[in-house]
């Protein structure tokens, strides 16, 4: 991510000269007519493309879309046709199905996120805009004074002012106009998987729908709006400012709108400041309850400038969609909590799916039969405002403390008796759902008076020293260890990812003292270790964490997961990684292995994003070619990122009869994160098969010889539409990269 802080200067873009629509309803006084007033947008804001790939950037969409919800917006795009101007000055060219493809779903995420009974209507056109920066710009209708306007004399988006009056103040217009630059190469495709050199369609249509939802104000700069080349102005000419900017301020907390004159120098000054800043109690919420930067660079960008989050601070972050630019080979799916809460602070009301609570304590967590009523203190996470404890599976009066503990009301009754009751957070719809369940013990304690034994006393085992864990590389693989405790026979190593040690697992239990990890995944842990002789128990140890910032290892190598930790893909729509097969293949381990090809005329593969351990560079998998067809026209290989590293014939003289070692030379990589695809394409006749399992880096090239297999008829081994158990799906509009460039012809 580091690339993505490169200046940008060389990147503005020069917007056409402005045009000024205002119309006012027939009847209506000039000082404040009674009917609502609309006003367009003269420029438009854009986003621009960085000329670098950035891979490491997959934000898939949110919750709500991935659970299916119900949509609480209607989204109406009305693609342009041949030779209709956009309005600012493009001439619309031919879409594309697929661009209408992801277009389509991208409004589809953000039509679960908004809530509005008014459709929300788009022009989309799709041009040659003539630009190598500009992948596409969008600008509104506005119109203020409408009945449920919450501020009087300011501009609203129409998209946001319908969905707040509850109806369409202007059928005959559009809410936003979007054009796209059909001079890029664009990823159509909606699974978020960008190849190297092409721009995530979705991401940027989602980007510039997130303007058309108000994401930007009136804040202009220059002769061209203020009438002098350092004068900052609002209003659009007209007086009244958006939504957007009675929420922006300098660093000192100065409101742009009544702390300088519009137009003038003072305001031009902090538009060109790199210290300006949205102030919603949403938006700040969001943002860890700190004020929003946004992007306010020393020379002024325009379509930038002022419309966006700012890039230093929110690149490298979940919100990164609404900043300006965005490099090749990324996806953003997802508008983030930042960008949500602003437009919930203009006046949306954004649809936020509950989280899915978890109790981590109670207190008390017993008490003895018919004891009086008390408050029971639930601690945990994602708990809410709407939250409900429940004792034995009911309700009882809770109060919501924060998102961390709630309290609940017991009765006398709940505890009348001896039992063991279950306690449970419920979290309503949207999302939501109820958390894991911990037992409250109703008990009679009992004294127990042991005799004191002094004759061959042992002294207090002292806690072992948890060492520092060093991981500077955030690879997987590590060392925990620790200092010897004196008298101590054993040790007990436990591991969580939570620092309260909620569910702690044995890692080690011995009479060592280190640990080495291999393999972990991304993510936080924390260690603590306790000492233990024959005469009990030490108290733990410090607390210890390691941070994996990147796997140095093949997640699900052998797909007994499933496709946990792989994409898979297939022209035709097939499942890849199965436990179903044909002829007398079987899985080289366990029951499950990739099947690639089985089909004619497909390119299919599983792809995983992993870091190349520079000790173990080699990637090593077994494979097993089964084919009827001639040398020449079906092929598997091996690509990282973009690049065919390794390519292989798949045809008869090439079959392996069974199960061989295959390796491949990553040295190139060692060190690096990169997307690993083993790839298979088949044309458009003779059926040919290449299984796959058991994927792992290994220290060199060295192979068995041999074949690991069954002895039988490799050539009979027929087409997956051939067995009963696997079943085809939709087929894939976009084809990925092939090994060779195109399809062969025979």
């Amino acid at each position: 991510m580091k690339h993505w802080r490169k200046s940008a200067a060389a990147l503005v873009i020069v917007v056409l000269c402005l045009i000024l629509i205002v119309s006012t309803g027939p009847g209506t006084s000039s000082a404040e007519p009674a009917t609502p007033q609309s006003i367009q947008e003269p420029s438009p804001v854009v986003m621009i493309a960085l000329p670098w790939d950035d891979p490491s950037i997959r934000i898939p969409p949110p919750q709500q879309f991935r659970a299916e919800l119900a949509p609480t917006a209607t989204f109406s795009i009305n693609y342009l046709s041949v030779g209709m101007p956009d309005g600012q000055g493009a001439t619309c060219l031919a879409w594309n199905s697929a661009a209408q493809t992801a277009f389509s779903y991208a409004a589809s995420v953000w039509a679960t996120m908004m809530t509005s009974s008014v459709p929300i209507r788009i022009n989309a056109c799709w041009a040659d805009l003539g630009s190598p920066t500009t992948l596409g710009y969008s600008w509104s209708n506005m119109a203020r004074n409408f009945t449920g306007a919450p501020q009087s004399s300011t501009w609203y988006n129409y998209s946001l002012a319908d969905a707040l009056a509850g109806v369409d103040l202007d059928p005959a217009k559009p809410d936003t106009y979007i054009t796209y630059n059909n001079g890029f190469a664009w990823y159509f495709g909606t699974a978020g998987l960008t190849p190297g050199g092409q721009y995530d369609f979705v991401s940027v249509v989602m980007h510039e729908m997130g303007h058309g939802l108000n994401f930007s104000g009136t804040m202009g700069y220059g002769s061209s709006r203020c009438g002098s080349a350092s004068y900052g102005c609002w209003g659009l000419g007209t007086g009244y400012p958006g939504i957007y900017d009675r929420f922006t301020e300098n660093g000192a907390g100065q409101a742009l709108l009544t702390s300088f004159a519009s137009p003038s120098a003072a305001l031009g000054t902090q538009l060109t400041s790199d210290n300006l800043y949205f102030d919603g109690p949403n938006a700040n919420a969001a943002n860890g309850g700190s004020r929003v930067k946004i992007y306010a660079p020393s020379t002024w960008a325009p379509g930038s400038s002022y419309a966006h989050l700012d890039y230093s601070t929110f690149s490298s972050t979940p919100n990164r969609l609404m900043v300006y630019a965005i490099p090749a080979a990324s996806s953003i799916h997802d508008p983030g909590s930042v960008s949500m809460g602003l437009l919930k602070d203009l006046g949306w009301n954004p649809t936020t799916n509950n989280p899915v609570p978890a109790i981590t304590g109670l207190d008390p967590s017993s008490a003895t039969p018919g004891g009086p009523a008390f408050t029971l203190t639930v601690n945990g996470t994602g708990f809410v405002s709407s939250s409900v404890v429940r004792w034995n599976g009911s309700p009882r009066t809770t109060t919501y403390v924060n998102g961390t503990k709630l309290t609940a009301a017991i009765t006398a009754a709940d505890i009348a008796v001896a039992s063991t009751a279950s306690v449970t957070v419920f979290n309503p719809a949207p999302g939501g759902g109820t958390s894991n369940a911990r037992s409250f013990s109703v008990a009679t304690q009992e004294k127990v008076y042991l005799p004191l034994l002094l004759n061959g006393f042992q002294p207090i085992l002292a806690a072992p020293v948890l060492n520092a864990i060093d991981n500077a590389d955030g690879d997987g693989n590590y060392t925990v260890s620790w200092n010897a405790s004196a008298n101590a026979t054993s040790y007990l190593l436990q591991e969580d990812d939570s620092a309260a040690f909620s569910s702690p697992e044995t890692r080690y239990s011995g009479s060592g003292t280190s640990w080495n990890a291999t393999g972990k995944a991304v993510g936080t842990y924390y260690y603590r270790v306790q000492a233990a002789n024959a005469y009990g128990s030490s108290s733990w140890s410090e607390t210890r964490s390691v941070i994996v910032s990147a796997t140095s290892d093949i997640v699900n190598g052998g797909f007994e997961g499933g496709n946990v930790g792989w994409t898979e893909y297939s022209t035709h729509g097939w499942p890849i990684i199965v436990n179903a097969f044909t002829g007398s293949v079987t899985p080289h381990s366990g029951t499950w292995a990739a099947w690639l090809g089985g089909e004619i005329d497909d390119i299919s593969y599983v792809q995983q994003q992993v870091t190349v351990p520079p000790s173990r560079p080699y990637l090593a998998y077994w494979h097993w070619i089964a084919s009827n067809d001639a040398c020449g026209y079906d092929f598997g290989g091996v690509i990282i990122n973009s690049t065919v590293v390794d390519v292989y014939n798949l045809c008869t003289s090439a079959n392996t009869g069974g199960w061989i070692k295959h390796v491949v030379n990553l040295s190139a990589y060692a060190g690096q994160s990169v997307s690993i695809q083993i790839h298979c394409e088949t044309d458009s006749s003779a059926n040919s098969n290449l299984f796959v399992d058991d994927v792992a880096f290994q220290s060199s090239a060295s192979s068995p010889t041999g074949i690991d297999a069954p002895d039988h008829d490799p050539t009979v081994i027929g087409t997956k539409a051939e067995l009963g158990s696997l079943s085809e799906g939709a087929a894939n509009p976009v084809e990925p990269l092939r090994m060779l460039g195109g399809a062969q012809v025979k």
